[in-house]
């Protein structure tokens, strides 16, 4: 058989290979749990006004059974979480030693509620709220949580410094819980595997020369070398647009019951424009 017919073969034969062991790896890493969650930037909704203006506004905040007491600010803010993974989170892989829960540090917390979940079945609540030394603590209760179920919970708080984060051990998950990264384009293993091709491919083409001129002893009709390229087009063509796709993945998508309402973006967007932020 002539040498540049097999090469081609053979570079055709692993491109096609390790075009299939990528989607293999692929559709295995999801089958895990995935527990991502999103802090949504906090936003004013009132400011006090100060007497010295010539007229002021005044914000009093009532609990139930509590006297009502003045405030400065009141300023809301979103966390959402999710599993986007394929293996099932049930109740009983939350560890009780380190529950999931929504913490709260800096600032006093009017209010933290859940306010949307994706699926009712779910039963995921939000426990009474309790201190603990600086922090503000909530534990997150559920029945279970499959793929893509998961709540939006908003926290009112006095100040813009308050910080949100969601804390706890999930069996099956040593990491721990994941803060989701808008842009996720770092490569993990799983689309490493999907580059195994390419990767491949290249170094096959590299190598030809190479092993040409050892079988023939000289560089005359290296040219023909071009030839196995033909033969790598097919599985080129059909492994670029998977590296593409996951290398240029943008935001993680929530479900959509998780999505916050119009007029916060509106209200940000606002916010993000106006001289006092800076001040700020």
């Amino acid at each position: 058989m002539d040498i540049n017919l097999a090469l081609g073969i053979i570079g055709t034969v692993v491109s096609v290979v390790s075009f299939f062991y990528a989607i293999y790896v692929t559709k295995q890493s999801k089958k895990e749990k995935e527990l991502i969650f999103e802090i949504i930037d906090p936003i004013p909704l009132v400011d006090t006004i100060p007497k010295d203006n010539r007229h002021s506004i005044q914000i009093i905040y009532e609990r139930p059974n509590q006297l009502p007491e003045k405030v400065d600010s009141i300023f809301l803010q979103f966390l959402r979480f999710t599993n986007f993974g394929r293996i099932p989170i049930r109740k009983e892989d939350s560890a009780s030693y380190d529950p999931l829960r929504v913490e709260v540090k800096g600032g006093r917390v009017l209010d933290l509620t859940l306010v949307s979940v994706t699926r009712e079945v779910s039963q995921i609540t939000l426990n009474e709220i309790t201190q603990v030394e600086d922090k503000i603590i909530a534990v997150i209760d559920f029945d279970f949580l499959d793929y893509m179920d998961g709540g939006l919970v908003q926290v009112v708080s006095d100040s813009i410094d308050a910080e949100v984060t969601l804390k706890g051990t999930i069996v099956g998950m040593p990491t721990g819980v994941m803060k989701g990264d808008p842009e996720r384009n770092s490569i993990s293993f799983p689309e490493l595997g999907c580059v195994i091709p390419l990767i491949i491919q290249v170094g096959v083409l590299v190598a030809v020369p190479f092993t040409y001129r050892y079988i023939i002893g000289s560089w005359k009709n290296v040219w023909l070398l071009l030839l196995p390229i033909l033969a790598l087009i097919l599985p080129i063509t059909l492994t670029l647009p998977l590296i593409l796709a996951l290398l240029n993945r943008k935001r993680i998508k929530f479900p959509k019951p998780l999505s916050l309402p119009s007029w916060y973006y509106r209200k940000r967007d606002f916010y993000e424009r106006s001289p006092r932020k800076r001040i700020k």
